[in-house]
Order: C-alpha cells, then sequence, then structure tokens
C-alpha cells in the first residue's frame, strides 16, 4: 500500500484523538479560547463566575472528569461537551441542528458536508427568489 503525507498525518491525529481523553480534549479546547479572545485565568474565572484556582486545576490536567465547572466554561465559550469543538453561528437553529447531528467523529463531518453540499444549489435558488 502506498501511503502519503497526508494519510501518515490523518493516521496520527486519529490515533492522538483517541487516545486523548474528553477533559484533555476540552482543556485543549478552552486554552484555545482563551488565545483567541486573549483571556488570563483570572479573567476567564471573572466571566464564568467560577475560582482562578478551578481553572488553573482545569488546564493542569488536575480535573479528571468533566466538572460543573468545566461545563460552564464550555457552555460559556459555546464548546461542545461531547467534541471539544467550538462552533459560533448566529443562527441558533441552525447551531442547534448541527450540534445535534453531528457525533464529533470524521466520519460524521463527511456525510454532514455531503448533505450540504448537495444542497447548495437549492439554497442558492431560494435565497435568489423575491420575497
Amino acid at each position: 500500500m502506498n501511503f502519503t503525507l497526508c494519510h501518515i498525518i490523518q493516521f496520527y491525529a486519529i490515533k492522538v484523538k483517541v487516545m486523548k481523553s474528553q477533559i484533555e480534549l476540552l482543556s485543549e479546547a478552552i486554552v484555545d479560547y482563551m488565545e483567541t479572545n486573549d483571556l488570563s485565568q483570572t479573567g476567564l474565572a471573572k466571566l464564568v463566575k467560577i475560582k482562578q484556582y478551578q481553572v488553573a486545576r482545569i488546564l493542569g490536567g488536575r480535573v479528571k472528569n468533566v466538572t460543573k465547572d468545566v461545563e460552564a466554561i464550555c457552555n460559556y465559550a459555546n464548546i461542545n461537551l461531547n467534541t471539544g469543538i467550538t462552533f459560533t453561528c448566529d443562527n441558533v437553529r441552525l447551531a442547534k441542528v448541527l450540534e445535534k447531528a453531528w457525533d464529533g467523529t470524521d466520519a460524521s463531518a463527511e456525510f454532514i458536508a455531503t448533505i450540504l453540499e448537495a444542497a447548495i444549489p437549492f439554497v442558492k435558488s431560494i435565497s435568489k427568489q423575491p420575497s
């Protein structure tokens, strides 16, 4: 079998994802959120209304399960508790449907993307019609 660099990278990424726990994935997503929004642990703690030391424990790997504080941070930052993926969408209905439909796997993402791509001509024809 011929392996390309893409195959090797995909295999490695999948292997790493499988080996990481849910809390590790969520912790990484929280760090990404903090970096993107230029937030310190103290700043995030104030926004979410939890103690700073709890944020430090979560990010430092000293929390082994999804606690109410982890859940509060994820809810505030729009991080999906099951996948650790941050998703922001102004359309609440679309965001909820995608969150329900996508289980976090690559196969599921590919299937949903294929369905959406097939719908593009219909969506564009609807948006061109006069209201």
